[in-house]
């Protein structure tokens, strides 16, 4: 395990911000309720197997809002409310559905 250079920041109760170890990239880990309407598999699979989702789940998205992301992170928290367009464009989901936050966190600290 590689020995982490910045800590988590706890922004509210289930949403965290993470800096890669390089700090070239900011992560956001956050815990979101899934009501079953997302299941496991493709949209192929018939309703018998499907897996519905339900409870809460974590998420891992990276900040894409710009450079140097250190400056402008501030505004695209307050930005960003529940407003969907607002947040796809300061935040790139990059995993979803994870039972727990350290599933999140390790999956967004492996990336290439």
């Amino acid at each position: 395990m590689t020995e982490r250079t910045w800590q988590m920041t706890r922004l509210a109760p289930g949403d965290y911000l993470l800096p890669s170890n390089d700090a070239s990239r900011l992560w956001r880990i956050h815990r979101y309720w899934e009501n079953g309407s997302a299941f496991w598999g493709s949209i192929d699979t018939p309703e018998a197997e499907r897996r519905y989702l339900r409870g809460w789940f974590w998420t891992a998205s990276y900040y894409v809002g710009g450079e140097p992301w250190q400056e402008t992170v501030a505004a695209a928290l307050q930005a960003e409310d529940d407003d969907v367009s607002v947040r796809d464009r300061y935040w790139h989901e990059w995993g979803t559905s994870y039972r727990t936050r350290q599933a999140a966190i390790d999956d967004a600290l492996a990336r290439p």
